[in-house]
């Protein structure tokens, strides 16, 4: 339960604030009106009467500070009676609010002793009910409350918490935004205006929040104000159907009020243009021509709309119109110039351009536009002398500096166009096609590195630019493809070193690039640094067999079995069916297994059983066919008299090759120590079989097979 009693802190009544705008006599006596019966309702303590009648008496009379004073105390002291006597705490949090609103925010400042320590004390008492409600104080949330007060009625409290949140920088445009919708409601108008414009402030590219504040100054009679705003929004939001419509509803709503308000009729004609309906706009500039024929933004507008239409000599007729009353009217002359452009009459469309430049020498995009049209119906030559004079008419800016080294440029006169092209850059670094067209001019005087530098140049400047970016890309590959074709032009000639400083200087560097010099080094049988680039092409492109059948040739001419297996054994993953790298592959496993052979029958010739077998049994787990390292495995196990393993050795010998015949001969000897003399009969048979020459050993199988003849069956 709260225990705290809220403790009035009431105002006295001071003079009234100063007027900002015009009231008349009828709302002032209207505003006093509801004053008094406000004053009848307090002393009887029916508050929300009083606040009902002071919020009306407000609206009439924003500036009237006896009415707000009475509004703010009797918010006080309903507040008190909700908090200490109905215990409907949320009620008086409104309340507190609200007359919080009205004591900070409404108007100047109140700044007496007594509003001092009201807004203290009542913002303490506020705070309290925070606390004692629980409801959480961070300014999102406060936020949010002050939404959901706007939606339940609650104004001034609704206000009050939006200007509390707004520190929250991702919420203060839209703070100040709702602040003035509030007070448009609440009828202050001018304090509506003042938080537009603290809105835009922050987004002034908001056409919604410009809208709002042409509003508030119509309400203030702020023509020129209002009309600069309604120009704005109807600029800008001529995407935004909902904008659109509301400016439509706003001037329909004018002519309604004055049917012969010709500026209406105009401004109703730009919205009815910028929504495509072009019979209703030149219905309405129509209406406002014949209201005030003198109005030559009607005229204008006229000759925009059949512009937009294409009606070109319409258009121009409505222009004419315009230069008669004003010759010197730029925007006229301008859009002239450019119906004749689309009527292809490019010389009239020059003259009216040069007709503007007389009027405004520093129109640099009617300098331009004239010189384009000149380039319609004059030669290269004549344009150059176009571009010459051109500079009479006002400093020769830097578009018209790049379409003169343009010209140049395309009449050939290579040395001048890239002496302007570097000017223009130097006058507007951010113009793409200047350094585009640079390094195509140094191109075609097949200077290379220079036209390279321009584009990298050119990037430094605009690194996001898509245009220099592909350009530069192209370049590159151009200028590697002609270094290329040069390196190997020279590889052919069997000049390698030369070939390899070629490709060397090649940038970027691809994977074909480091296998090209690669294949140098070892046309050099320089095969340890020609595995140094192969690798390199291997990181770019990790995938490739070629690459690594080029590291197993490599490796295989450096007698690197071991590296040469590896990367062949790859080469044959990525390329299976290719006959070169099955070759090539089988070739090293045989003259890496003939070594490891010949380096097991050593130790077992020289009795280190051990590391035998440990040779032996590398061979095997890498290549499991090898019947030559079972057969060794077994004479090892023979030598040790473990004849059941010798003979399991010989028995995968002679099932992978009959090429061992001595291993049928050792596998007999085995089962004749082991008394399996059936097996021993038959595989001396097999020895005989597969031996051609006499010697000691067919001897001995000769007169076993004899002897075990009765074992035969």
């Amino acid at each position: 339960m709260f225990k705290k009693v809220l403790t009035l802190a009431l105002l006295c009544s001071i003079s009234s604030l100063p007027v900002f705008c015009e009231i008349s006599q009828k709302d002032m006596a209207a505003a006093y009106s509801y004053y008094e019966q406000a004053e009848r309702y307090s002393k009887n303590n029916q508050y929300s009467s009083a606040i009902n009648e002071l919020k009306k008496g407000l609206r009439l009379n924003p500036y009237d500070n006896n009415i707000r004073i009475g509004l703010i105390n009797n918010h006080l002291l309903r507040a008190t009676y909700y908090n200490n006597k109905s215990h409907e705490y949320i009620k008086a949090m409104n309340d507190l609010r609200s007359a919080l609103f009205y004591l900070k925010y409404y108007g100047p400042k109140l700044n007496d002793a007594s509003a001092l320590k009201a807004i203290q004390d009542n913002e303490n008492n506020l705070n309290y009910l925070y606390k004692q409600t629980q409801i959480a104080t961070n300014l999102k949330n406060r936020y949010q409350i002050a939404k959901n007060l706007r939606k339940e009625g609650e104004f001034a409290a609704s206000a009050y918490e939006f200007l509390q949140s707004a520190s929250e920088n991702s919420i203060t445009q839209d703070c100040y935004s709702q602040t003035g919708e509030l007070l448009t409601i609440l009828g202050n108008h001018q304090l509506a205006a003042d938080y537009y414009k603290k809105a835009i402030a922050i987004n002034p590219n908001n056409p919604s929040t410009h809208l709002k504040l042409a509003k508030a100054y119509d309400a203030l009679n702020e023509a020129n104000l209002a009309n600069t705003e309604y120009n704005y929004t109807l600029n800008k939001a001529e995407n935004d159907k909902a904008l659109m419509l509301e400016l439509e509803s706003i001037w329909v709503k004018k002519i309604g009020d004055n049917p012969n308000d010709a500026e209406a009729h105009t401004n109703l004609g730009a919205v009815y243009q910028k929504l495509g309906d072009y019979p209703k706009a030149l219905q309405e500039y129509s209406k406002a021509k014949s209201l005030n024929p003198k109005n030559l933004t009607t005229r204008f507008n006229i000759g925009t709309l059949y512009q937009i239409q294409k009606e070109y000599n319409l258009a121009i007729n409505a222009y004419d119109e315009v230069l008669q009353f004003n010759p010197n009217d730029e925007s006229a002359r301008f859009y002239k110039a450019q119906c004749f452009s689309e009527l292809k009459q490019f010389d009239k469309a020059a003259n009216e351009y040069k007709k503007l430049l007389e009027i405004n020498p520093n129109n640099t995009e009617a300098k331009n536009l004239m010189l384009e049209a000149m380039r319609q119906v004059a030669s290269p030559e004549e344009m150059l002398d176009q571009y010459e004079t051109a500079a009479n008419f006002g400093a020769i800016d830097a578009n018209m500096v790049y379409n003169y080294a343009y010209e140049l440029h395309k009449a050939g006169k290579l040395d001048e166009a890239i002496t302007n092209y570097q000017k223009a850059i130097s006058l507007d670094p951010k113009n793409p096609n200047s350094y585009i067209n640079l390094a195509q001019t140094y191109k075609q005087k097949n200077n290379f590195d220079m036209a390279l530098t321009v584009i990298t140049e050119g990037l430094a400047q605009i690194p996001l630019n898509e245009d220099l970016k592909t350009y530069a890309a192209q370049l590159k590959s151009e200028t590697a493809a002609l270094q290329s074709n040069n390196a190997s032009n020279l590889y052919k000639e069997g000049r390698f070193n030369e070939a390899i400083e070629k490709y060397l200087a090649i940038e970027p560097k691809t994977a074909d690039i480091y296998i090209n010099i690669g294949a140098c080094y070892q046309s050099m049988n320089e095969d340890k640094k020609a595995t140094d680039y192969y690798k390199l092409a291997m990181a770019k492109e990790p995938n490739n067999p070629e690459i690594a059948y080029y590291l197993g040739q490599a490796y295989t001419n450096l007698e690197d079995w071991t590296n040469a297996r590896n990367y062949l054994a790859k080469a044959r993953t990525l390329k299976p069916n290719d006959e070169n790298i099955k070759e090539l592959y089988n070739y090293v496993i045989d003259q890496q297994d003939q070594n490891a052979l010949e380096r097991a029958l050593d130790l077992y010739t020289k009795g280190d059983f051990t590391n035998a077998l440990a040779v032996l049994n590398n061979i095997i787990s890498q290549n499991k066919n090898n019947a030559f390292a079972y057969y060794y495995r077994g004479l090892i196990y023979d030598a040790q008299k473990k004849y059941q393993l010798a003979s399991i050795e010989y028995q995968k010998t002679v099932s992978i090759s009959d090429a061992i015949p001595e291993a049928y001969y050792s596998l007999a000897l085995d089962y004749d120590y082991l008394n399996r003399y059936k097996e021993a009969y038959f595989n001396y048979q097999k020895y005989l079989s597969l031996t051609v020459e006499e010697n000691d050993y067919t001897k001995y199988a000769k007169t076993r097979i004899n002897e075990l003849k009765k074992y035969a069956n």
